[in-house]
Parts: C-alpha cells; structure tokens; sequence
C-alpha cells in the first residue's frame, strides 16, 4: 500500500509576508505567523499564490504563479490613500488606515506584452565561417547597383537602382517626377603601371649621374626680422608724416648731420642709463666711505704692538678692497663696451645691457686694460717734454692715454681680438675724416678737464666734496663711451670694410 503525506498549502503572512507550509485540515481556522505572530485566518488555496503541495501524490512540485505580484496596489475611494493588499485579498474588502473607509482589493492588471525591438526579429548578422566567407569581388558584384538621378527642379540627389530604371520616381524634396535613365556604360581605365617593353633598364657600365642639388630652406634670423619691422615701422611714419626715413633699408638708423654733437646728452636718460649711473655712483661712494672709515679707526699709533696690528689690518683691508675695485672696474668696463657697441651701430638706446654674471665681466675688463696699457706707451714718450716737472709730465701721459686710447679700442673691435690694437682701417680715417677725429678730441678733451678740475679741487677741498662729484666721474665713462661709439659709426659709414 503506497504511503501518501499530509496535504499541506503554502500560505503567506498578511502583515510581515514570511511564507510558510500548513496543514490542509486548519483551512479556514485561526493560526499564528511563527515569525511575528500575527493572527491571521488560514484561506482556502485559490490558484493565485498559494498552490497545494504534494496532495496526495509523490510526484506533486510546488509551483508559484510568477506573473501575480506581491502586492497590488490600489487608492481610497473616499481619501485617495494609496494602499496595498496581498494576493489573497482579491475581491476581499481592506479599510483605508487613514479615513477607514472600505475598499475592495481589484486583481492585477494583466501583464504588458514585452517589447521586442523589430532589429531583433527576422534575419540576424552573422560572421561568416572561415570556409563560408565569399572573396571581395563575389560580395562586390552582390551589392545592388545604383543610378545617380539629380532632380531638375532643386538640385536633389536620389539614387534608385538598376530595377527602376524606365520607371518614375518623386524627389524627395519638391516630388518632381524623374524617369530613372538607365546605368551609363562603364569605361575601362588606363593602367597605371608601365608595361614591360616601355620600363627603362639601367646600364650597370654607365658611370652614377651627380645627386640633384636639394638646397635647405633658410629663414630669416632673428636680428634681420627685428630690422625688417624696423623698416617697416619707419616707412609707415614717414608716409604718414611726411618726414624723410630715420632708418635705412636694413633697419639701421639713419646717420644725421652731426653725429657727435646730437643723441649725445639726451643717451643718458634713457632706458637703463640712469639706473645703472646712480648705481655705480652710489657703490663708489660706499667704497669711498669705507676705504676713509678704515684710515681713521688705524690712525697712527704709537705702541708697536698696535702698530704691528694696523699694518695687519691695513694689509688685509687693502686686498679685499683691491678685489671689489677690480669687480667694480669690470662691471664698469663691461658697461663701456655695451654703450660703445650700442652706439656705433646707430641705436638710441642700448638693446642688450650686460647680464649679472661676474665671469661675463671679465673680458671686457681685459680689453680695456689692453687698450690702457697700450696707450700709456705714447704717454710715456710725451712725457719726456715735461723735463722732470711731475705736473707737466703727469699732463703729457694724460694726453698721450687720450690721444692713442679710442684708436686702440676701436682697433680691438675692428679687428675682433683685444690684441689687434691698430687696424689699418682705422689708421687711414685718421687723415680722411680729420674733422670727426677732431671733434671727438675736443669734446673727450673738455670732459677730461671737467673731471681734472672737479679732482683738483676734490684734494684741495674738503673729504666731502669728492663724495658730491662721485656721479661727474661715472657719467663722463657713460659720455666718453657713447662718443666713441658714434664715432665709430661714422668712420664705418664713411670707410665701410673691404670683404674678401
């Protein structure tokens, strides 16, 4: 006699949902939730949730209606309170908690139909097997031909097949109608490729031709796209005002009349002159003030042990000052040749001061030592004229130093080596343009007097007034320097150099 089990329902909790198997006997009884025990009435299985499992036969599978939701919503027909009833609450009445007013669970809608997009229906892309896949002129020849139709009427483009040629279709822009002309015939193109009884052949006996001169493209440097804006600057002015041109062709200003008379006194106030002169100055009034207060705190003593001591400290004051003398005479040597530079080539104003870098110092300060050794050569043989009278031989040095001094620098810079202190070029403007040479002369000479006589009385004056006449001595180099280089500018426009 085959054994059957207990006919059992699964039933749902009404307020905390846990699900749960009972005995089919207590349908209809009270039974308490095992979970949150809630008493609730045991319903009768229905089909909507709560199916029998196993009623009589071993071979009976739980099975759950999926499409009914666990809940079903609904609002208060009186307060319009959504609610929620369980499934087997259909057709039963629940009160609105809010107003409590009676309202009956409605069932489910029914389920929407999937939406199955139309791409996924009817013939898929596949890839193609690697045995199955056709070479590229079968899946040309596949494709349909087209017939390129363009509308009389707008200019639209259409493009029917070969299928509708003879038949009418509409643009479809104005919806002209347009009989499809049939496909034009295809012309067959020229090859390309050479045949082989026209191919040159190459003589391997026959010497290698020259390689084809392929010249670089070379632009333009950075100086000669600055003078290029110059020019152009220039002769916009001059068309604007009428004036004639102040620059040349090669952005190069234009000599004036008197060069060594105009652009002098109006260079020391412009850009980067004024810093650099109160600079100096106020540097070598420092060291002026310096160098006096250790003369003083040495004085003269008398103990010989103070006397060892101020030697010491004489000795050791004396190098250190004798370096930043050197520093500062470099710097001021580096400053002299920008300026000379600057200002033979025509510029108002310097362009590129010198930078910070004490080592860049160096070799100007050794140009202009040169120079300086150099002219003292000529100094040495005026001072035989002063028969032993040390003013009069100290005035004939200064006039020697004064009159080989700027053929020597312009020499150097000519010549493009602090050693090539005379230049042919230079020597020959000498007796060509005499009234240049003589002009600079005057007026180097009258400076040179100015700082003589501001010296003079500077040693026969009070120690103050050499501190007060300090700027005098930097701005005559600032002068001297600027005058050398518009001199020098005029001797190369007036004897311009040989090339080779």
């Amino acid at each position: 006699m085959a054994s059957t089990k207990p006919e059992t329902a699964l039933v749902l909790c009404p307020k905390c949902g846990a699900r749960f198997a009972v005995s089919a006997a207590i349908i209809g009884k009270r039974a308490r939730c095992a979970v949150c025990e809630t008493p609730f009435i045991v319903p009768a299985p229905s089909g909507l949730k709560q199916v029998a499992i196993g009623l009589s036969t071993a071979t009976a599978t739980p099975e759950i209606d999926a499409d009914i939701p666990d809940y079903i919503g609904l609002n208060c027909r009186v307060c319009d309170t959504r609610m929620y009833g369980r499934p087997f609450e259909i057709g039963k009445q629940i009160k609105c908690p809010d107003c409590g007013a009676s309202n009956v669970v409605p069932p489910p809608p029914p389920p929407k139909p999937k939406n199955i997009l139309a791409a996924l229906e009817g013939e898929q892309y596949e890839l193609w097997d690697a045995d199955e896949q056709p070479l590229p002129s079968q899946i040309l020849a596949a494709q349909p031909k087209y017939i390129t139709v363009k509308c009389s009427r707008c200019g639209t483009l259409m493009h029917p097949t070969e299928k509708q040629v003879g038949q009418q279709i509409a643009c479809p822009d104005c919806h002209t109608k347009h009989v499809v002309p049939p496909a034009p015939s295809a012309t067959a193109k020229k090859s390309v490729l050479v045949s082989d009884a026209e191919t040159p052949g190459i003589d391997p006996a026959a010497p290698p031709a020259e390689r084809p001169y392929i010249r670089a493209p070379i632009g333009k440097m950075v100086h000669e796209e600055r003078e290029e804006d110059e020019y152009a600057r220039a002769l916009e002015k001059s068309r604007r005002t009428g004036k004639p041109m102040e620059v040349d062709s090669r952005g190069r200003p234009i000599m004036s009349q008197w060069p060594l008379i105009t652009g002098v006194i109006p260079f020391l106030f412009t850009r980067g002159v004024l810093l650099r002169w109160f600079g100096y100055s106020a540097a070598s009034m420092v060291y002026d003030i310096c160098g006096w207060l250790i003369i003083w705190m040495i004085g003269t003593p008398t103990d010989p042990a103070a006397v060892e001591l101020s030697v010491l400290a004489a000795v050791c004051f004396s190098a250190v000052g004798t370096v930043l003398l050197a520093l500062w005479l470099a710097g001021l040597a580096s400053i002299f040749f920008a300026v000379v530079t600057e200002s033979s080539e025509g510029n108002a104003t310097v362009h590129s001061w010198p930078s910070g870098n004490i080592l860049d110092w160096l070799p100007e300060f050794l140009y202009l030592l040169v120079a300086f050794l150099v002219s003292l050569g000529p100094g040495c043989i005026l001072a035989r004229l002063g028969g032993g009278d040390p003013d009069l031989t100290a005035v004939c040095v200064a006039i020697g130093v004064m009159l080989a001094f700027p053929i020597v620098v312009l020499s150097q810079l000519d010549n493009g080596s602090m050693f090539g202190i005379l230049s042919y070029r230079f020597l020959i403007s000498l007796g060509r343009c005499l009234f240049s040479w003589t002009t600079f002369y005057i007026e180097t000479g009258a400076l040179f007097a100015l700082c003589a006589l501001v010296a003079y009385f500077a040693e026969h004056t009070h120690i103050l007034f050499t501190l007060l006449f300090t700027p005098l001595f930097v701005m005559s180099v600032f002068l001297y320097g600027r005058l050398l280089g518009r001199l020098g500018w005029r001797l190369a426009d007036a004897m311009p150099a040989q090339s080779n």
